[in-house]
């Protein structure tokens, strides 16, 4: 069994807003572990229903056994989270507006990791401005950053509570 099998299957069950965001197949012996997240892009930060990993999973599994004779499997299916990795750069657009956990090189090749809200992403450049919790007091004008998308190493959707 391939990841590229599980992707044909799925294309029978999945629908906008949802989508497979991602596939990990892997074989133990004559068994299989097929560990699926999937995305809604109609919610604010991605999550899906319990629901809906339930249609996908029902689906999966009839459709292995009947399509691919195989009954040594488990899947797993979750939502990508709301807390999920960023996928640069189709994310930066999609989640403009929300607090993220950022990993990037500085000016001075140095890296560093911060909380900033996504302000905007133009011309391969991410706007930001630094994250304040709620509760700390703000200063009067927001301290903004630019950063280039060649500089970044890995970005998450931050909830702030």
């Amino acid at each position: 069994m391939k990841q590229e099998d599980i992707i044909e299957l799925l294309n029978g069950c999945l629908e906008p807003p949802i989508q497979l965001y991602t596939l990990n197949v892997s074989s133990h012996g004559s068994n299989y572990l097929i560990d699926l997240a999937l995305d809604n892009l109609e919610n604010k930060y991605g999550s899906v229903s319990i629901q809906d990993c339930e249609k996908v999973s029902r689906f999966l599994s009839k459709e292995i056994e009947e399509k691919l004779n195989i009954e040594n499997f488990s899947i797993q299916v979750s939502s990508a989270g709301a807390e999920r990795e960023l996928v640069f750069p189709n994310d930066l657009l999609r989640f403009k507006g929300l607090t993220i956990r950022l990993t990037h090189k500085n000016e001075d090749e140095k890296v560093v990791q911060n909380i900033y809200k996504l302000v905007d992403f133009v011309d391969d450049k991410i706007y930001l401005e630094v994250h304040k919790k709620k509760k700390s007091k703000q200063s009067a004008e927001p301290k903004g950053l630019v950063v280039l998308l060649k500089d970044t190493i890995r970005g998450n959707i931050h909830l702030d509570f």
